[in-house]
């Protein structure tokens, strides 16, 4: 949900409306049917307690409300994707990697239209991808449902773990070169001492 927030600002969508705040059945608010799919759409549970939809939805809020989309970054790894954007609070960028693709729920035999999701607080993604990126200061991450993580910065550098799942960085400086293309520095490389031109 997160993912599609962060694509509907960078494609210019200045309003989304969500259908429907809580789970119900629009026409029959006081209905309560666990089997009709609709009673499924809200940003609530039945009792009002928060859905990880509404912690999404908040997230994207607080990070994106008074962004402006810079452009897409490109990395050398095809599967790995992010988004640009500078806020009041300095640059976020949004990162996320597909090499488990776009479905992790499509094992075994489908009888209905049930099918199972992972809980929000347990990882499903399998394969993790290490992102090395120059970073000079303190990086923060924050995942779509708002847990922040420092993540640690040494000589110059940080290693960012990447999935399926979008998560935002702050502290981090796109550059963009002279054919329009955004991407993030890499660390620089030393040259070793008595190794340099001659």
């Amino acid at each position: 949900m997160f993912l599609s927030l962060a694509l509907a600002k960078a494609e210019g969508i200045r309003g989304v409306c969500w259908y429907q705040f809580h789970d119900s059945v629009l026409g029959m608010p006081q209905v309560a049917d666990p089997d009709n799919v609709e009673y499924h759409y809200g940003l609530m549970n039945r009792d009002l307690s928060p859905k990880p939809s509404l912690l999404a939805y908040a997230t994207a809020a607080r990070t994106l409300d008074q962004a402006t989309f810079r452009g897409r970054l490109t990395f050398a790894d095809p599967r790995t994707f992010g988004l640009w954007f500078d806020t009041p609070d300095g640059p976020a960028v949004v990162l996320w990697n597909r090499a488990d693709g776009y479905l992790l729920n499509t094992a075994g035999r489908r009888t209905d239209w049930h099918f199972p999701a992972p809980e929000v607080w347990t990882d499903p993604w399998p394969t993790k991808t290490p992102l090395v990126v120059a970073a000079t200061t303190a990086v923060q991450q924050v995942d779509a449902i708002g847990q922040v993580t420092q993540i640690p910065v040494t000589n110059g550098s940080t290693t960012l773990t990447l999935d399926g799942a979008p998560r935002i960085y702050h502290g981090l400086l796109p550059h963009t070169d002279n054919a329009g293309h955004h991407s993030l520095p890499t660390p620089a490389r030393d040259t070793p001492t008595g190794l340099g031109p001659t």
